[in-house]
């Protein structure tokens, strides 16, 4: 489990964090999702700060 992650999408050569509707959860064995102002972009990325010690992955990321 993350300790807390972000969602940045490119804004000319910046990365900038998405506006987000709702908050960043983090939920042990299950999927977070989180809601965001549109954006007209040409690439997002996600930021993750793992736990220490600890190894991480995502298992699916859907972007519409």
């Amino acid at each position: 489990v993350p300790v807390e992650w972000e969602i940045l999408h490119l804004n000319g050569n910046i990365w900038e964090t998405v506006k987000a509707r709702n908050r960043y959860k983090i939920t042990k064995d299950g999927p977070d999702s989180l809601m965001f102002d549109p954006v007209v972009t040409s690439s997002v990325k996600i930021k993750v700060l793992l736990s220490r010690n600890y190894s991480g992955g995502i298992y699916e990321w859907v972007v519409e």
